[in-house]
């Protein structure tokens, strides 16, 4: 399950999928939100259309990544990407509800303690 989910996160910062509306619209859940790292908490809709606005691939690699089954069909996600100098701490809750992993929850919280990072 480490290898879906790794790819279902990296998937967020590839343009051939977040340009894709019906890939977008199938991964993320009907009640998806997202608590973002600005603080502010973005709906299904607005995630939606700030994907599709991407005009190319989003260079952020992913650091020190970790799954857990949380439930019969339930996993959270931690992991860690660097962004213009900036670390952040990343969490999400997938669900597999309709045969399909899809993303429930995502939050983005800035780093301000150096940690050791693992690139996965």
């Amino acid at each position: 399950m480490d290898d879906i989910l790794l790819s279902l996160e990296k998937d967020f910062f590839r343009y051939e999928k977040i340009s894709d509306r019906s890939y977008v619209d199938a991964v993320l859940h009907r009640r998806f939100c997202e608590m973002g790292a600005s603080g502010r908490i973005f709906g299904r809709e607005e995630t939606i259309e700030a994907l599709l606005s991407a005009k190319k691939n989003r260079p952020i690699a992913i650091f020190n990544f970790r799954q857990e089954k949380v439930g019969d069909r339930c996993y959270i996600v931690h992991y860690m990407t660097k962004s213009g100098g900036r670390l952040f701490f990343r969490t999400s809750v997938w669900t597999d509800e309709t045969g399909r992993l899809q993303l429930f929850f995502h939050q983005a919280s800035e780093m301000k303690i150096p940690v050791s990072l693992v690139e996965y």
